[in-house]
């Protein structure tokens, strides 16, 4: 369940400790990094990268996760020291290079299914826009369609220069970290 007395009870459908790992593992932390999580959902992602965080940003479309996120922040169930507490948003994918802040890393995990179905072949625009916002991106796709295919479309559509594969998660998700 989620570590919080008013979720406990809740059962959390994405093991994900593993993509958490290989994001950990591909970053050489030397010192703090400025993240932004989109489509951060409760913030699962963010609450666990927060430690090696300066500032970290999760941004989501549905209110209802923000605010669950949000409410996770204040109780502070993980001890989270206010100078590193993550900061939540509602925010639409269209709203990505309007603030004119940069980080270091950006997390687009889990999307990309849905915004194939939203956007179709507009969704390609997006990652320009991610990659005028960061040097790095972590990605993971479900094992459908060519994974390679994917990653090369991405890079043909952003400034991003190459990627590599991570991994396969156990949710057979495959991770990628594209990067200037």
């Amino acid at each position: 369940g989620i570590r919080h007395p008013d979720f406990a009870d809740w059962e959390v459908l994405h093991p994900s400790r593993d993509r958490v790992m290989m994001i950990l593992s591909a970053l050489s932390l030397k010192e703090k990094i400025n993240v932004m999580d989109i489509g951060c959902h409760t913030g699962y992602f963010t609450y666990n990268l927060r430690p090696y965080c300066q500032s970290i940003l999760g941004v989501d479309r549905s209110p209802d996760y923000i605010r669950i996120a949000e409410k996770m922040s204040v109780v502070d169930p993980y001890k989270i020291d206010t100078r590193t507490r993550p900061m939540f948003r509602c925010y639409s994918l269209d709203d990505i290079g309007k603030t004119g802040t940069d980080y270091d890393v950006v997390l687009f995990l889990s999307l990309f299914h849905d915004l194939l179905i939203e956007k179709g072949e507009k969704a390609w625009e997006v990652f320009q826009k991610i990659s005028s916002i960061t040097k790095m991106m972590f990605f993971d796709m479900r094992d459908e369609g060519d994974i390679n295919e994917v990653a090369k479309k991405i890079l043909h559509n952003s400034s991003f220069k190459y990627f590599r594969f991570l991994g396969r998660s156990t949710l057979a998700r495959t991770m990628v970290l594209f990067e200037k």
